[in-house]
């Protein structure tokens, strides 16, 4: 037993010697480093974390701490990130063959803060250290080391202060070849690497003729005329290319290149036109020959021109200019033998004037104007908008002069509705049938009404200016409800009534005025009867008796005008229920058999009559204005005060279907 206690010591004592250790060169804080505020973390706590930079020259590290590290280890730029709580106080640092360390972190860990953790092994910890730079032509260049966890870095490069040894180095930038080496830092030296980096493509410029020729490149296009591909930016890959310079009206041109580093020099291209011959003969001699707005000579002419289409035109004072597109066809000739008729200056002229002219399918400008025709036949058309075109064959000779034309107004087609189907319709007073209705009116504007029976008149103005315009007209409707007050007699009253196209009822109340005697009365409504010796016999005056209900009820017919349907004559008659009291003046006094009133000598007291009904026949008139509102007046007669005059007015309601 004691003999295998002593080999498992003797054996851990032998691995221990064996073991690797990790040297903490340093543990700082970085105040200028915001890597954690621009790219935070929360632990469990939602607390922000602390991020930890480990700077190291040894690889495949394993990271621990006593709070547990919050999320994966990142390796940024050649640095292992870690991020931790706040108040971490041990980061733990494993790797095979290494005694596993145990870092008592000796400042305290805050949120949102940056550190920075250098780590080695006590072999480079020891070691002697260098300064390296490494420079490319040109610059811009990455820089990974492969011994610095891939350190990235963009050249001008600077590693200071790093261990004495060899270093695997790539060296790459687009459109040059990768440069993979080995790079050593010297002890106590600061050694700068200058390394020419070289190019994948080949400078190359290339000419056209034409100036504005397509060029493609491998069957691609890229660009029009002369091309400048020089440079890292516009440089051409090395190898073989084809390039090609293409325009319509021109053969192709093809070449290929095998394209080198460097200077390849000038790629040119002159492009062959496709041609054909034109040929032109005219009559009379002397004429002058234009081609594409350029003078070309005088017939007859025979030139070599480029495919596709061409202006000619074919000229001589005193003659017919003949202008004309042309077709060049490959290879082939075309000719034109053409003879130019005489002409005159005339005069065009139209009723209304500024017309367009269009002589012989051409436009000549707008009447009046003089214009140039050839002798004999030529056809001549007017436009002018709103009217008919106007199409004429006119014959010049020596002898004309002008030529003088009547444009008559186009009919365009006119659609006429109305709210109410079967209306009558009218243009202009002139019957043109029923809504809906179509009707065919010249260029201009024109009175439309529209009539029918139970409805008011419609009228409107249209402007008529284009084909198919529709018009929509709504008539209102005669039949309305009317809602009003009357005012007569020294008192109000209101009424209804229903007027249905021409003819309709109505109904009222009025309550009569109150009449009242002038002195105060102290008896009132009394009976002589019950008072000894009693017997009134003369009559002071009267006054509406207030213990009796009075009103009038009246009842009417409405007959409106058909020629003029906004006025009706009214016809009704009133029944009036009235009740009145007569004055007297006591001339002694009068003591009651009943109770203890006294009539006074000298005192006022009313006997009530019986109650009448007064029949009044009315006669009046009503008119609509505004469609919605009406005024009234209605002529009483046989009331308790002669004939009488009320007046009223109300709102109309149309009827709704």
């Amino acid at each position: 037993m004691k003999k295998a206690v002593l080999f498992f010591v003797v054996f851990a004592c032998s691995i221990a010697a064996s073991a690797d250790e990790f040297v903490v060169k340093s543990f700082v804080a970085d105040i200028t480093d915001l890597s954690a505020v621009m790219y935070p973390r929360t632990d469990v706590n939602d607390d922000l974390c602390a991020l930890i930079k480990i700077r190291t020259d040894l690889r495949n590290l394993r990271f621990d701490s006593n709070r547990n590290i919050v999320g994966d280890v990142l390796i940024k730029n050649g640095e292992f990130w870690l991020y931790v709580s706040p108040g971490e106080k041990q980061i733990v640092v494993y790797r095979e063959g290494f005694i596993t360390l145990k870092y008592n972190i000796p400042i305290v860990i805050q949120a949102s803060k940056v550190y920075l953790m250098e780590i080695t092994n006590s072999e480079k910890a020891t070691a002697a250290t260098g300064s390296m730079i490494i420079e490319t032509i040109p610059a811009g260049a990455s820089v990974e080391i492969e011994q610095l966890n891939d350190l990235k870095k963009i050249t001008p490069a600077k590693l200071d202060n790093y261990p004495a040894f060899p270093y695997n180095v790539v060296i790459s930038k687009a459109r040059y070849k990768t440069v993979d080496t080995i790079l050593t830092i010297q002890p106590d030296e600061e050694i700068v690497h200058i390394i020419q980096l070289k190019p994948l493509w080949g400078d190359l410029i290339i000419t056209v003729e034409p100036k504005d020729a397509d060029i493609f490149i491998d069957n691609v296009y890229f660009g029009n005329g002369a091309q400048q591909l020089v440079a890292a930016e516009k440089g051409i890959e090395t190898g073989v290319h084809t390039f090609m310079a293409r325009k319509a009206g021109y053969y192709p041109d093809e070449k290929t290149l095998d394209l080198q580093r460097g200077d390849n020099g000038t790629l040119s291209f002159s492009l062959k036109q496709i041609s054909g011959t034109l040929q032109i003969s005219a009559e009379p001699t002397g004429a002058e020959v234009f081609l594409n707005g350029n003078f070309i000579g005088n017939p007859p002419i025979s030139q070599e021109l480029q495919i596709g289409e061409h202006r000619l035109k074919i000229q001589k004072e005193g003659h017919l200019t003949i202008e004309k597109t042309i077709r060049i066809t490959e290879n082939q000739t075309t000719v034109i033998n053409e003879v130019l008729p005489n002409t005159r200056l005339v005069k065009i002229t139209s009723f209304p004037a500024e017309a367009e002219i269009y002589l012989n399918g051409k436009f000549a400008g707008k009447t009046p104007q003089k214009v140039m025709v050839s002798y004999g036949q030529n056809a001549v058309v007017l436009k002018k908008e709103h009217f008919a075109d106007k199409s004429e064959t006119i014959v010049a000779d020596a002898t004309t002069e002008s030529f003088d034309f009547a444009l008559e107004a186009a009919k365009y087609n006119v659609l006429i509705n109305s709210s109410i189907t079967g209306a009558n319709v009218f243009v202009e007073k002139t019957p043109v049938g029923t809504t809906p209705v179509n009707v065919s009116l010249p260029f201009g504007q024109y009175q439309v009404t529209l009539e029918k029976d139970g409805y008011f008149r419609k009228r409107r103005f249209i402007d008529v200016k284009d084909n198919y315009q529709s018009v929509s007209l709504t008539m209102a409707t005669l039949s309305n409800y009317r809602f009003g007050v009357v005012y007569g007699m020294k008192n109000w009253g209101g009424e209804f009534s229903s007027l249905k196209r021409y003819t309709g009822w109505g109904i009222g109340v009025h309550i009569p005025y109150p009449e009242k005697f002038p002195q105060e009365i102290q008896n009132k409504n009394i009976n002589p009867d019950d008072y000894a010796g009693l017997y009134p016999s003369y009559s002071l005056g009267r006054e509406s008796n207030t213990d009796s209900a009075q009103f009038a009820l009246y009842f009417k017919g409405q007959f409106a005008l058909r020629d003029v349907p906004t006025l009706a004559i009214t016809v009704g008659f009133g029944l009036r229920f009235l009740a009145y009291s007569d004055i007297y003046l006591a001339d002694q006094d009068y003591e009651s058999y009943y109770n203890s009133n006294i009539i006074n000598e000298g005192s006022y007291f009313s006997v009530p009559r019986e109650s009448i009904t007064k029949f009044s026949p009315i006669v009046g008139a009503s008119l609509r204005i505004f469609r919605y509102l009406y005024v009234s007046a209605d002529c009483w007669f046989n009331t308790e005060d002669g004939t009488q005059i009320l007046v009223g007015g109300g709102i109309c309601l149309p009827y709704r279907k």
